[in-house]
Formats: structure tokens, C-alpha cells, sequence
């Protein structure tokens, strides 16, 4: 991916987005740091989000950059709320900015492991590992994915 990225984009022309800097993780922290010295071209951009009387979601963002070519988004993904307001902010870069990449920074990816198929007593439980489907539904939208947390869902499903 990045000699694929190296040949058809401008790597110095990206833009980082951080999504759900509320959490109690990294995501404040870094959300902070990037907003007094931002990152490459273009500032840091983060969503605002209200609702309608109505309560349709009212989506705005800030500081998106309309020509930017490569998009690093930064967000744990803790519950399937959060994979789906990470979906729109993306589907917006791509098809509305028209992003060529994306990379997705998890400092956290979910927030259970389902890949432990065995009880207490060692027998085996037929669980789904969910994060498949979640990664395969990330697939259209992110072309590589940061994970920091060694202990995620995400890391244990490679490992099983």
C-alpha cells in the first residue's frame, strides 16, 4: 500500500481528522497537541454535531480541507455508534472531497474480545469474531488501519 500510495499521491498533501477526542484515551491528548502545532499543510479538522428540532443529526465539519489528497483519521472505535459515525465522517472525505487514501488511527478498536472461544472449563464455545465484519466493513472506506492497543479486539483476531 504505501509503494502503491508513493507512486500515485503527493504524501505531503494529507490532513488528520480526529474523531471522538471525548474518550478517555489518547484521543484528547493528541486532539490537543495537534490543535497548537497541527501536522503538515493543513490543520487539524474535527467534527461538530447537532441535531435538528426534528433530531436529524446536523453534521459540520472543521477546518476540512477540500483539496486534500490523503486523510489519516483519528478515533477509537468502541462500540458500533462510534463504526458508524466513523463511516460517515469518512464516506464524506472520499465522495464528497474526494480523498484518494485514508488511514485509520485506532488508539482503540472495539471494545471486546470475541475471539476467546473457550470456557472456564476449556470447552469450546462457537462465538463470532465480530471485528471481521467490522474490519470488512472498513475495508471500501480505509485503505490501512493503526491499531495502538496490543490487547484489542482487532490484534486478537489476527492472532486467532
Amino acid at each position: 500500500m504505501n509503494e502503491a500510495i508513493d507512486n500515485t499521491l503527493d504524501r505531503s498533501d494529507y490532513q488528520v481528522l480526529v474523531l471522538t477526542p471525548h474518550r478517555d484515551d489518547v484521543t484528547p491528548l493528541f486532539f490537543k497537541n495537534l490543535s497548537k502545532s497541527p501536522l503538515g499543510p493543513h490543520p487539524i479538522a474535527s467534527t461538530a454535531d447537532q441535531k435538528f428540532p426534528d433530531t436529524e443529526p446536523n453534521i459540520r465539519f472543521k477546518n476540512d480541507s477540500p483539496s486534500v489528497q490523503s486523510l489519516y483519521v483519528v478515533s477509537s472505535v468502541v462500540s458500533h455508534e462510534d463504526y458508524l459515525y466513523l463511516l460517515e465522517k469518512i464516506d464524506y472525505y472520499r465522495q464528497t472531497l474526494n480523498v484518494k487514501c485514508v488511514t485509520g488511527i485506532f488508539p482503540y478498536l472495539l471494545s471486546t474480545r470475541q475471539d476467546k472461544n473457550v470456557d472456564k472449563n476449556g470447552n469450546l464455545v462457537a462465538t463470532p469474531i465480530n471485528i471481521r465484519a467490522i474490519l470488512g466493513g472498513l475495508s471500501p472506506f480505509v485503505d490501512r488501519i493503526v491499531v495502538f492497543e496490543p490487547h484489542s479486539s482487532a490484534t486478537q483476531a489476527y492472532a486467532a
